[in-house]
């Protein structure tokens, strides 16, 4: 990883902007929250199971081609198993299994890239986020509707593959067809932030604030996270106005 790129993950890490995000979950932008589970190095019972299922159909498929069906969902199962356990490894091995074996829904090709893109953070691997770009696509190809494939593709576009504009230009879009996915407009305030446009990035927390306030679940999880934002963004333009005079 070279220098500027560790300063601005840093910068990300540590400002203001980044509210809504403890130190942890920001290394996990690629995943749902559902998928922000502690990793164990055990293999649990439902892992252990599914395992066994695998070899005893493995063991039939030769002679029972229904098998194929039924061991794309087992490896399902279990990439998304591992993926809860942050294991990207296998979770990533088994989703391709699952695909190989005829499951290429929507959905597991988002989960793929989900695991790719937290694999290549971890490893600095700019080739994974290559394949989470492509499956992200692949996805959106099959359901144009997932909005989660939308949302983690617009972040690995802006923050690893350094396509701001095309990052930007796709959480809008998702802004636009779905005003209530919250965390897209945090995101897309943070992106147009760090893009330089602070006058873009206010005026997209102000809405949100002024939507929060119809949203009294929504205004919960966010508010103060989106006036810590939009008060720190207002010094900074009235600090930056002072200067200029």
């Amino acid at each position: 990883m070279n220098f500027k790129k560790k300063a601005v993950i840093m910068i990300l890490i540590t400002s203001a902007l980044m509210a809504g995000c403890s130190r942890e979950e920001f290394f996990d932008l690629f995943t749902l929250k559902s998928v922000r589970v502690v990793t164990t190095g055990e293999q649990t019972e439902d892992i252990k199971e599914l395992m066994d299922r695998v070899k005893g159909h493995e063991s039939e498929i030769n002679r029972k081609i229904e098998a194929g069906d039924s061991l794309a969902d087992i490896y399902e199962a279990l990439g998304v198993a591992f993926m809860l356990r942050k294991n990207w490894e296998l979770s990533i091995e088994n989703l391709e299994k699952a695909i190989s074996f005829g499951n290429a829904a929507h959905d597991i090709h988002r989960r793929l890239a989900v695991s790719y893109s937290n694999r290549g953070r971890e490893l600095d691997n700019n080739s994974d986020f290559d394949k989470a770009v492509y499956h992200y696509k692949l996805a959106l190809e099959k359901n144009p509707d997932n909005h989660d494939a939308m949302y983690g593709l617009s972040l690995v576009l802006f923050f690893e593959k350094d396509d701001k504009k095309a990052g930007i230009e796709l959480i809008k879009k998702l802004i636009q067809k779905k005003p209530d996915y919250y965390e897209a407009r945090m995101a897309c305030g943070r992106m147009l932030y760090e893009d330089g446009n602070r006058n873009g990035s206010l005026s997209v927390y102000q809405s949100l604030m002024e939507d929060l306030n119809l949203d009294s679940d929504a205004r919960t999880r966010f508010e103060n996270d989106v006036m810590s934002n939009i008060n720190r963004i207002t010094r900074e333009l009235a600090s930056g106005a002072a200067d200029d005079q």
